[in-house]
């Protein structure tokens, strides 16, 4: 039998005329996926249902809504603060204001959506070195640096493009089109982008942040996971001010079909948060739902959230206020519970317990990472194994950055993964996302190249394995084979050395961390991932 609690549904309103115009959706796969030019994820404001659709003819939701938040402090020890929720109707900021820190009279207020088909007949059409039929308006009008099409964008890197003569500027009649990042040699299947920002310089308590997000869906005949995946890419400039002690979380609001028995859970060791259904049967113990909301049934799916490059400080969970819990599970009403929850702990600065629902006063065995227990271990800390009632709970996956100075940029790599088999049940659909999680992160490691050999890559170029030594390492790497040249990234997909290839490479001058090195020749390009000590 379904199990079922009595639930109480937190909605507001508010007036069309606050809402932005700007709106986009990508559509692989059968699913649907939405997002605003104010940095609200997948909720559609206009008609305030879910938009991340698994499955658009069904209208089948795993998540509600989804945004960025961060806080920090500044020189002064003031606390800053970026966090809303639903388009704005909630949380302690408004929403985000469309368009980059410049001034500038360009419009910003929208999403721009490109597909692959359009870009591959571009590239089709340039291998003779020139483009000879009409290009389709969306690459003529992708908001990049000094697009010409364009009239008033300011002169700063805006949306990522392919460089095909390496001049900074785009312009599709020179071969360039839009692309995800130098670090993602494929081509998306869907891609859409937005820019927006957190106040305007000199506005109180914000925390100085201009956002480029990109969201993207790939396809690769041998990964079938990725054809319910999707992801984004948070390319975050600090602007205004220098800040310390800088918080950048990613809130969501699952709704995974019917809301009233979804459950979630976190896996720290593969940087995921993951909702699940109670049971095998989504909703009642007929399958149907309150709310006029659409449910999966049997055998319902698991949705995953994967921080892909960076490590995360916290993963946790607060409660809808004026739910029936204590007040310190509730939303952070004000910058300073805010800062104290995107560090981990409840908003009122007490731990989390691994115990019960994590708020207990007289407990020590504290943690970062809400219901970090295998739901198939009924001795760890999972709600599959707790009866506490079902709540408004709301998530958010934090990462940290010390110190962040004007000028700095933060890469924040994520996917969202749908794992869903017909066969399994609830519990063996959450073992089935671990697997799901390990092949992308994999995938993701490997700049979607080792086993996607399948998917259209830009120029065609193949890619294999890259032999060399010693790894860890502290000095010098050597190459096995001969290459033109090879380039360097660091764990955020940033270009940090490149040059003439030899079979000496001098890493000295990098910090410890995780790289991915290029080595290239006209045809072929290969890949490997070395430790820096």
């Amino acid at each position: 039998m379904t199990k079922f609690f009595t639930f109480v549904l937190f909605l507001s309103t508010y007036s069309l005329s606050s809402q932005t115009l700007g709106y986009g959706t990508i559509s692989p796969n059968d699913m649907e996926i939405g997002m605003h030019s104010d940095g609200t994820f997948f909720m559609d404001e206009f008609k305030q249902e879910a938009g991340f659709l698994v499955d658009k003819n069904a209208n089948l939701a795993s998540i509600f809504s989804s945004s960025l938040w961060s806080s920090a402090y500044d020189k002064d020890g003031e606390i800053l603060a970026s966090a809303f929720t639903f388009g704005g109707q909630g949380g302690l900021t408004p929403a985000f204001i469309p368009g980059p820190y410049a001034e500038s009279s360009f419009d910003f207020d929208k999403v721009w959506v490109v597909n692959g088909e359009h870009i591959n007949a571009l590239i089709d059409d340039f291998s003779d070195g020139s483009i000879d039929n009409p290009v389709d308006e969306t690459l003529l009008n992708w908001p990049a640096k000094g697009n010409p099409n364009l009239t008033g964008l300011p002169d700063q890197d805006l949306a990522p493009f392919h460089d095909e003569n390496n001049d900074g500027i785009y312009n599709p009649l020179d071969g360039d089109f839009p692309e995800v990042g130098d670090d993602v040699n494929l081509i998306p299947k869907e891609m859409m982008y937005a820019v927006y920002r957190d106040g305007v310089a000199g506005s109180i308590s914000h925390v100085g942040l201009e956002f480029h997000t990109i969201m993207y869906a790939l396809s690769c005949d041998n990964l079938d996971q990725l054809d319910k995946t999707i992801f984004s890419r948070h390319r975050i400039v600090k602007q205004d001010k220098d800040v310390l002690d800088l918080f950048i979380g990613l809130w969501t609001d699952f709704d995974l079909g019917c809301v009233t028995d979804d459950a979630f859970g976190t896996i720290p060791e593969l940087n995921a948060l993951v909702s699940y259904n109670f049971d095998a049967l989504d909703g009642d113990e007929n399958g149907d739902c309150q709310f006029n909301i659409n449910s999966f049934g049997n055998n319902p799916p698991t949705q995953s959230i994967v921080s892909l490059n960076n490590e995360t400080s916290a993963m946790n969970g607060y409660i809808g206020t004026g739910a029936s819990a204590p007040q310190g599970m509730y939303e952070p009403a004000t910058l300073t519970e805010l800062h104290t929850f995107m560090k981990g702990l409840w908003r009122d600065g007490l731990p989390v317990t691994q115990s019960i629902h994590g708020y207990n006063i007289a407990s020590i065995d504290s943690t970062k990472f809400h219901f970090n227990g295998h739901v198939n271990d009924p001795d760890s800390w999972s709600m599959s194994n707790i009866d506490i009632g079902q709540l408004p709970w709301f998530n958010l996956i934090t990462t940290s950055h010390e110190v962040v100075e004007v000028g700095a940029e933060i890469v924040l790599d994520f996917a969202h993964i749908v794992s869903q088999d017909e066969s399994l049940n609830n519990l063996e659909t959450y073992d089935q996302a671990i697997q799901d999680i390990i092949s992308i992160q994999q995938a993701y490691d490997s700049l979607f190249a080792l086993g996607c050999s399948s998917v259209t890559a830009i120029n065609e170029v193949k890619f294999k394995e890259l032999s060399f030594a010693p790894n860890p390492v502290q000095d010098i790497i050597k190459i096995n084979g001969t290459y033109n040249t090879y380039r360097i990234y660091d764990s955020l997909g940033r270009l940090v050395k490149s040059d003439q290839a030899s079979k000496l490479i001098n890493v000295d001058i990098l910090v410890p961390g995780i790289y991915t090195i290029h080595a290239e020749t006209d045809k072929e390009v290969r890949l490997g991932k070395f430790i820096k000590i």
